[in-house]
């Protein structure tokens, strides 16, 4: 005697198997309490338990069409009174609807791993009286009842399969049947709720004008389509192994950006023979053929050149044969390639090289240049700092940056350590020198105006460390007896005045802090430095990139020499690619080799004691003065026309000048001096604001470019606040009187609230957290300088939230260019953002168009 099961249970009936379609089929104890729609009655062919043994059975049940059933059966999870087979059912109607959503055309890797899962009553469908189903085969049958359209329609309620007005071009490469020629490319339509639907489908239930005119546009971008339209009821294009390979090559691509959609069967593995050198022995590499994954040999590549045809099958893959890429290949195959150490180093980080005969190709490297490049890779990875002679206690992203130090210049590499401004930079290089005490002196080169800041860093973190000051009129003529592990700081000055004297000591660490300093390689500071002899060497900058990426490659050539190759041939590979075309697989391989030797962290990423900065734009209006002064300045150098080549340019950045300086304050363009009071709205917004944090007991940086504007900020502030001292820190001051300002200000409790500065006196090397406010009183109009300058007060040691505050006065120039200042910051991060000389290029319409007054609302 058979037995019925205590709880209801599921399983799926084909369309073979029910008259009606797919249908999920309930049966056992209780269905009606499961909370189904209503079904139609039916007789389930399946097995029961006879005793000890199963026997087939006919049992009443009750089948529910699919998708009537499928909104339900997608809520059931286990509980109380629910089989595992109903359970099994409703997992696989939810990940076959997540396909969908995905836009599957099979099912998940889900599938299979339920079906091992199965429960024998999901399952339990005879086949004959000594079979059931496959739990894999019916789960097949269940995705593809689910996915086809009629039961996703159904399912959604989103009407009929002819509505496919939605809908786009579906095109499936399929790999030819055994022993044919042809290469089916199978048709069909994606709806716009993410369903496919086949081209069998829509001839049989309606909508076909959708696909014939789909297939018509594409024809045009694809002309082997239009065999389709000859064809009654088309459901594939056979394609030749010719087709195929266009379809491939470019078809494909076309056809995507006209809005097809391209798939290409995941059976089907497509392999180019390819160029690849592999290394033999040291940095030296031999010419090998490729596909996929496998080496080719010389026989096997005549063999396949030999078959004739674009598509020739080779263990169990398809090659795709270019005839000429052939035949270069063949023509260098077992040829030899020596490189030079670093080059090969170069090539085995970014796994490329970019080669004479073809181009970019892949790189296999030697076990000894592998080895070293996965050292690199790993710098400083599990490795504790020494910080031997170092008091200061570091972060835990202070620690990994010493030990990458550390371990780079111990294998004689050097490195760019490029974290974000105010992360302590300075003390991470500090550790460095004093981890060296045996094998030489030291050398750090560094603006003017940080000179003494390096002192104090050492005197303050690195106590036993004997310091020499190489600055001044009182310098030393020869620095060749220094004892080892001495620290000379120097300026950038001093280094192009004394080359010799530098350049004829031996050093062990060469330390170029504000390395930016050395970004135009042409220039004297950029040659001195790469002569400076060290055992190692490290440029530190929060700015790798400002303008352009030869920036760059003059840092990490003194970093690493011939690294990144000549600076030609850097520019052929990598700054005209990347600058030109934003190309992402130029970037990929420049990051692949710079990375290791090139640590930056912003603050963001590892600071998190560091309060987050509020960055405003402050819009401002002209007077009438203003705008009368800025509408005769651009008049008066568009009338008569701005001429052509340098001259050009030149009346151009005159203009600009002038309208900023206009913007600024009528004084400043004029060269007046007296009363300021009433004839700008920029110096009145900024006034207001100042008035403001002084009267709140804050402190405040203003930054602009002119040396003129700041003495009229400083006369104008002072009186208007009642400020005794407005200090003025710029380029013009001895060092000393800089750097007593600057601890003034930061440290004095009677120190000054307010601080002008010189954008580029105070661009970097200074810290300023005693102040809560920056103001930019007019744009350098480069993202990275202003970024530096702000960074001054928004660094580590800040215990309170900084507020940044960049005046822009509306309706002119500054407003437009504003626009245009957030595009300028991709360079950088293309990689690891000019000033105005760009401007000077645009066409006179568009220089009109940045420069003329528009809707500016005028201040009384």
């Amino acid at each position: 005697m058979t037995t019925l099961p205590e709880h209801p249970q599921a399983t799926f009936v084909t369309d073979d198997a029910a008259e009606a379609g797919g249908h999920l089929v309930l049966w056992g104890e209780h269905v009606a309490e499961l909370g189904f729609p209503p079904g139609e009655p039916f007789v389930l062919r399946t097995v029961l338990p006879r005793g000890a043994a199963l026997a087939p059975a006919d049992v009443p049940a009750v089948a529910v069409p699919l998708g009537v059933a499928l909104p339900a059966l997608v809520h059931v999870s286990p509980g109380a009174g629910v089989s595992d087979s109903l359970v099994a059912w409703g997992l696989a109607a939810r990940r076959t609807l997540e396909d969908v959503d995905e836009g599957r055309t099979r099912p998940g890797d889900w599938l299979a791993d339920l079906a091992d899962a199965m429960p024998p009553a999901a399952h339990a469908l005879r086949v004959d009286d000594e079979r059931v189903w496959p739990a894999r085969a019916l789960l097949v049958a269940f995705w593809h009842a689910v996915v086809r359209g009629r039961v996703l329609a159904a399912s959604s309620g989103d009407g009929d399969l002819d509505d496919l007005a939605d809908a786009r071009l579906h095109v499936l490469l399929a790999q030819p049947a055994a022993g044919a020629d042809s290469w089916p490319l199978r048709l069909g339509l994606r709806r716009g709720n993410g369903a496919l639907v086949t081209a069998e489908d829509v001839w049989t239930v309606g909508g076909h004008e959708h696909l014939v005119r789909a297939l018509a546009d594409a024809a045009r971008v694809f002309p082997p389509l239009a065999e389709a339209l000859a064809q009654q009821r088309p459901s594939h294009v056979p394609l030749t192994a010719a087709q195929a390979t266009e379809f491939l090559t470019t078809g494909a691509a076309a056809l995507s950006a006209g809005g097809v959609e391209v798939e290409i069967a995941d059976e089907l593995a497509v392999h180019d023979i390819r160029p690849r050198l592999a290394g033999v022995a040291g940095t030296t590499f031999r010419w090998q053929a490729a596909a996929g994954d496998r080496t080719l040999t010389s026989e096997e590549v005549e063999r396949i050149a030999g078959q004739d045809t674009p598509l020739v099958r080779w263990h169990g893959s398809w090659i795709r044969v270019d005839p000429d890429t052939v035949a270069g290949i063949a023509a260098v195959l077992g040829t030899e390639v020596t490189l030079s150490g670093v080059a090969a180093l170069a090539v085995a980080l970014s796994g490329e090289h970019d080669t004479r005969e073809f181009g970019v190709v892949e790189v296999v490297a030697h076990d000894r240049v592998a080895a070293l490049a996965d050292s690199v890779r790993r710098a400083g990875a599990g490795r504790e700092p020494d910080v031997r002679g170092v008091t200061a206690r570091l972060r835990d992203y202070q620690a990994r940056g010493v030990a990458w130090l550390q371990s780079l210049a111990a294998t004689g590499f050097g490195a760019l350590l490029a974290d974000d401004m105010g992360l302590g930079k300075t003390l991470q290089a500090i550790c460095l020198l004093t981890s060296r005490t045996e094998t030489g002196p030291h050398l750090v080169v560094c603006p003017t105006s940080v000179v003494g800041n390096w002192e104090r860093e050492l005197a303050r973190f690195a106590p036993g460390t004997t310091v020499v000051r190489h600055h001044g009129p009182h310098r030393e003529p020869a620095l060749g007896s220094l004892a080892p592990g001495v620290v000379v700081v120097t300026s950038y000055g001093v280094l192009r005045q004394d080359r010799d004297v530098l350049t004829d000591a031996l050093w062990d660490v060469v330390v170029l802090d504000e390395a930016q300093q050395i970004k135009n390689q042409a220039a004297q500071a950029a040659r001195v430095a790469s002569e400076l002899k060290s055992a190692a060497r490290v440029a530190l900058t929060g700015t790798p990139v400002e303008n352009r990426l030869s920036e760059l490659w003059s840092i990490m050539n003194f970093v690493n020499p011939g690294l990144l190759g000549t600076f030609s041939r850097f520019r052929d590979r990598f700054a005209g690619p990347v600058e030109r075309s934003r190309d992402e697989d130029a970037a990929r391989r420049l990051r692949r080799i710079t990375a290791p030797f090139l640590l930056r962290r912003l603050k963001s990423d590892v600071a998190s004691e560091l309060p987050e900065k509020q960055e405003s734009i402050v819009a401002c209006t002209l007077t009438q003065e203003q705008e009368s002064l800025y509408r005769q300045a651009v008049l008066s150098a568009l009338a008569g026309g701005l001429g052509s080549g340098m001259a050009r340019r030149g009346r151009i950045l005159k203009l600009l000048t002038a309208l900023k300086q206009i913007c600024n304050h009528p004084a400043q363009y004029l060269g007046e001096t007296g009363s300021l009071a009433g004839r700008s709205g920029k110096l009145a917004r900024a006034t207001e604001m100042l008035s403001e944090v002084v009267e709140s007991g804050g402190r405040a940086l203003v930054f602009t470019q002119y040396r003129v504007m700041g003495d009229l900020l400083v006369d104008h502030l002072g009186k208007t606040l009642e400020l005794a001292e407005i200090p003025f820190l710029h380029g013009g001051l001895p060092l000393s009187r800089r750097e007593k300002m600057v601890a003034r200000f930061q440290e004095a409790p009677d120190g000054p609230p307010v601080l002008v500065i010189s954008l580029r006196a105070g661009g970097f090397g200074l810290n300023l957290t005693r102040a809560t406010t920056v103001l930019h009183y007019d744009r350098w109009w480069n993202p990275a300088v202003e970024d530096q300058a702000t960074d001054r007060a928004h660094r580590i040691g800040q215990r309170a939230r900084v507020h940044v505050y960049k005046l822009v006065t509306g309706g002119t120039l500054e407003e437009r260019i504003e626009e245009l200042l957030v595009r300028k910051r991709r360079l950088a991060d293309a990689v690891v953002s000019p000033g105005e000389t760009w401007l000077t290029e645009l066409d006179d319409g568009d220089l009109r168009a940045l420069v003329e007054l528009t809707g500016h609302g005028e201040d009384e």
